[in-house]
């Protein structure tokens, strides 16, 4: 049931709902009625009678960018220009905002063949970059298509 409160803590919390209460519907005249309803009420009681008593919640911001694989990257590019001011870093970090949410496209050359790969926007972009420079050494297109296979099996579920 709860813990029994005293007749003066009742009183009290009385009190400071009825001083919120009355705030909400008139703020002018709330510490005139309050004084007038309970004698010897000064002002510094009715202020501390409207101050929260708790902490406010912290919620957390539902920011879903920080899912794609992208967005570490871009990170670090802001704050490397933040310390430094290289013009370049913001601009890159422009260009890859724009790009966030799209797939990633791997476009490699095999001899006088081009081949295209789509990859999720959730892997990370580090992981990426590892495979196009995997993907540079290949020969033939069946090799290739191993290394994107074996990439896409450990990348799965991402």
């Amino acid at each position: 049931m709860g813990r029994k409160l005293s007749f003066d803590q009742l009183c009290r919390l009385r009190r400071l709902r009825k001083a919120r209460r009355l705030w909400k519907k008139q703020p002018l005249f709330a510490y005139l009625y309050m004084s007038m309803e309970y004698p010897g009420y000064s002002y510094q009681e009715f202020v501390d009678d409207l101050r929260r008593r708790s902490k406010p919640i912290k919620r957390k911001v539902k920011n879903d960018m920080f899912r794609y694989g992208r967005y570490a990257r871009i990170r670090s590019l802001i704050n490397r220009y933040e310390r430094t001011g290289n013009p370049d870093d913001a601009l890159a970090a422009m260009r890859l905002v724009r790009v966030l949410r799209k797939p990633y496209r791997v476009l490699i050359r095999i001899g006088n063949e081009y081949i295209e790969y789509r990859f999720e926007a959730f892997i990370p972009i580090d992981d990426i970059e590892g495979l196009c420079t995997s993907l540079q050494n290949c020969l033939t297109e069946t090799q290739a298509d191993e290394i994107v296979n074996a990439f896409r099996k450990a990348h799965r579920g991402i």
